[in-house]
């Protein structure tokens, strides 16, 4: 996991992506894996142990608001990654994540 949290914190910066405040020093799912999201870097954000804490089983869309997505979004663009602020819902992401399938389309089109 600690090369996963290298790997992100070199998309996304030091910080956590969700209050921009504390070191990031844990590691967050965007789709939780109690809701079956994949652990894979597309679906992994740099957070503060009291952010993610805070954040729990929740989907982004549930955390987050729309200022905060847009900001991650700045980061994700670069690696061609699917735009969080496109969509209102981890339903509405075009992810393909499933209990069987895990994740299928990771790049943005």
């Amino acid at each position: 996991m600690e090369n996963k949290l290298k790997k992100l914190k070199n998309i996304y910066g030091e910080l956590c992506v969700y209050c921009s405040k504390n070191i990031a020093t844990t590691i967050d799912h965007i789709i939780p894996t109690s809701r079956y999201g994949p652990n894979l870097l597309t679906n992994l954000l740099p957070a503060c142990k009291k952010c993610n804490s805070k954040k729990s089983s929740l989907s982004i869309y549930e955390f987050c608001s729309k200022d905060i997505l847009f900001r991650i979004d700045e980061k994700r663009q670069v690696n061609k990654f699917v735009l969080l602020s496109e969509y209102t819902s981890e339903q509405d992401l075009p992810l393909g994540v499933t209990r069987e399938f895990g994740l299928f389309s990771t790049l943005r089109n």
